[in-house]
């Protein structure tokens, strides 16, 4: 099955403006316990505090919008519509907490997706590539990364306070999961397959662009259309 990372629209046709969201009207609360960041790539067990993202004058409303400020990172800000989808699948890793978009004078209603399980055994180890990262993210040297083992337990095995990064992901030929969540890949930790892929595109959600796994960051900006 082939696998697609998902990631924001960059087309202005599509979105308006990107980023959608560069700021808040959300108190402070990025010290409070309860704050959807303190349980990244955590299962919160209460509803966590989330911010109110205000989008910009020249941004649209779309299904998936792309914000920047604090509160979303490493999340997926999402439609009713888009949420719906992602939980007909039932990736027991992942969470919707409601959050709220202001836009054009306008509360309206939308969900942080938050990804607390991974999927790092579905990765065909023979075919993906890693490397070590500098203290900035840039590639530093290939490593050799031979099983899910080796992948989670980088710092005992390299040393090195950095994640081992994926360069190109591919899935196991024989996997056939709608949703899979990549930590630390360069395209992204979201993915799915081209069935899920169908559906969205079926639906007409917006703000969404596909990338095919088994590309580097480099090589996935032909699919980015960025007018």
């Amino acid at each position: 099955m082939k696998y697609y990372a998902i990631s924001h629209s960059l087309s202005t046709k599509v979105v308006g403006k990107y980023p959608q969201s560069i700021d808040t009207i959300s108190p402070d609360f990025r010290n409070d316990p309860n704050f959807v960041d303190m349980f990244l790539f955590q299962k919160a067990k209460t509803i966590p505090i989330t911010p109110v993202a205000i989008l910009e004058k020249r941004a649209k409303l779309t299904d998936l919008i792309s914000a920047v400020s604090v509160g979303f990172t490493l999340k997926l800000l999402i439609s009713d519509k888009l949420k719906l989808i992602f939980e007909s699948v039932e990736h027991p890793g992942v969470q919707f907490f409601p959050c709220k978009i202001h836009f054009k004078g306008e509360l309206i209603s939308y969900w942080l997706m938050n990804v607390y399980g991974f999927d790092h055994e579905l990765l065909d180890y023979s075919k993906s590539t890693f490397y070590l990262p500098t203290n900035s993210g840039r590639k530093l040297e290939e490593v050799r990364i031979g099983s899910v083992d080796e992948f989670e337990n980088y710092k005992d095995v390299f040393k090195k306070d950095f994640p081992v990064k994926i360069e190109r992901a591919y899935i196991k030929e024989e996997v056939n999961q709608e949703l899979i969540f990549l930590k630390y890949s360069e395209l992204g930790i979201f993915n799915c397959s081209e069935t899920l892929k169908l559906k969205i595109e079926n639906q007409n959600c917006t703000g969404i662009n596909f990338m095919p796994l088994g590309l580097t960051r480099m090589e996935s900006k032909q699919f980015q259309i960025s007018d």
